[in-house]
């Protein structure tokens, strides 16, 4: 039977602006959404056997994105109940609950391989549509180019020409409660809003290292993030640009335009922290 895998790559947001809560409950976000090199392996086979098994760690199946995303692509897509029959696994490399949109990249892969094993040929605006159904960030992990997201990340403006750049990632523990974060900043009232506009006037403009400087999220004003100060403090010995959070953490990437700075800062903070992991800009 056919099989196909693709590489499902990590998201970090280099900016996060969160604008105020909607009427909905939902929280208005412009953010500048990278796809990085660090990615995991999505492997769809065609089965006789009818039904959709799903090989991904000790997650369950029912409630794991691949699942939702298949189930969500065959009901778009038409294909008869009798040959929905497939085996997806997923070799992981993405940290979960770790702000790079793991789950989300892998759903998105899921409907990127199935439309090509089954040549159904679904537009831009059909794969959309079932990767809005699954959540708000699978969008931006169907296409692997930088973005501006807004609404609640869903909306997408992409950017041609983005400057490249290496990263170190760390992970320094386990997430901290993301509606708990969203309730602080509410707090704080508006934080901001123009760390992405600034920054992409600046890269515009042709001045890379000042725009970096503008790669800020506010969750990092909560306090359950404020180790991002240590770390940035060691990067910025190694030559980075800037350190942030991505998405509501905890990760946190220190970005260089150099790739030996990079690398030193790699093996320097890998005796510090289990979970370090080296990546580059994608697209």
């Amino acid at each position: 039977m056919k099989k196909l895998s693709l590489e499902a790559f990590a998201k970090l947001n280099l900016t996060l602006d969160c604008l105020g809560k909607r009427e909905d409950g939902y929280h208005e976000l412009c953010s500048i959404m990278h796809p990085v090199s660090l990615c995991d392996i999505v492997t769809v086979e065609r089965t006789e056997k009818s039904g959709i098994a799903v090989n991904c760690g000790n997650i369950k199946k029912e409630d794991n994105l691949v699942f939702k995303a298949a189930e969500a692509f065959f009901e778009t897509s038409g294909i008869p109940h009798d040959d929905r029959g497939i085996e997806i696994t997923v070799e992981k490399h993405i940290p979960i609950l770790s702000g790079m949109g793991g789950g989300s990249t892998d759903g998105a892969a899921v409907i990127n391989i199935l439309d090509e094993l089954y040549e159904t040929r679904l537009s831009h605006r059909k794969k959309i549509g079932i990767a809005k159904s699954l959540g708000a960030d699978v969008p931006f992990s169907l296409f692997s180019k930088t973005a501006v997201a807004t609404g609640i990340g869903e909306k997408l403006e992409f950017i041609e020409n983005f400057p490249q750049f290496y990263f170190v990632l760390v992970k320094p523990g386990q997430k901290g409660s993301t509606a708990d974060m969203y309730k602080a900043l509410d707090s704080r009232g508006v934080v901001n809003g123009e760390y992405t506009k600034k920054a992409l006037s600046a890269i515009r403009s042709g001045d890379t290292a000042k725009g970096a400087g503008f790669f800020k999220n506010d969750f990092a004003l909560c306090q359950e993030v404020d180790y991002i100060s240590a770390i940035g403090a060691s990067a910025k010995a190694f030559g980075a640009l800037t350190t942030s959070i991505t998405g509501s953490g905890p990760t946190c990437f220190s970005v260089f335009e150099d790739k030996n700075n990079c690398l030193g800062f790699f093996e320097h903070i890998s005796k510090k922290f289990k979970n370090v992991f080296l990546a580059k800009s994608v697209g």
